[in-house]
């Protein structure tokens, strides 16, 4: 009797093969999903992802002045000159707090503002509706807003009673921690 050739091996081979490959990738792809945000691929990667999701001259907006932390950078440059006490705030913000109209404020909220930036947010709510103020200085840094539009005829009675309870939490918050300030 004449011995079988054995053609099936070199097959189950090369399929044992492919499916251990396919087990394999599958793996690695099922890690990179396990895995938090950042931690698959290359910083690489990472930083080519980032550029395609922000188009050229595009810009993130930076809604709180409280985001803003210049931290160490700052005291160590030099081409930052220090912001005085009764410098007007030149920032391109819309808000410093914007949520300030239809959400109660906390401590949080004004922990890291300026005696200047808590008065300012305190008459940004009444800005809202067009108060025009006895003080320049408030007046110049408003006008420059290009949400305010003066209102010769606002009264006080215009605002909500979130707008009024944030704004006397905002001159409460002021006086218990010493952060008074009086504007030009």
């Amino acid at each position: 009797m004449k011995k079988k050739s054995n053609v099936w091996l070199p097959v189950c081979i090369v399929l044992g093969v492919l499916i251990a490959l396919f087990l394999v990738l599958t793996a690695v792809v099922a890690v990179k999903e396990w895995l938090p945000a950042g931690k698959a691929g290359s910083a690489e990667e990472e930083n080519t992802a980032d550029t395609e999701d922000m188009q050229i001259g595009e810009a993130e907006e930076i809604t709180y002045l409280s985001d803003v932390d210049l931290g160490s950078f700052a005291a160590a440059s030099t081409d930052v000159k220090p912001q005085e006490e009764n410098e007007v705030l030149e920032n391109d913000q819309d808000y410093i707090l914007p949520n300030s109209q239809t959400t109660a404020l906390t401590d949080a909220d004004l922990a890291e503002l300026t005696a200047q930036e808590l008065t300012y947010a305190r008459n940004e709510i009444y800005a809202r509706h067009g108060r025009i103020f006895e003080s320049q200085e408030l007046n110049t840094y408003f006008q420059g807003k290009s949400w305010y539009t003066a209102n010769p005829d606002f009264d006080d009675s215009e605002i909500s009673e979130m707008e009024a309870a944030n704004a006397g939490f905002i001159s409460e918050y002021q006086n218990s921690h010493n952060l008074t300030y009086t504007p030009q």
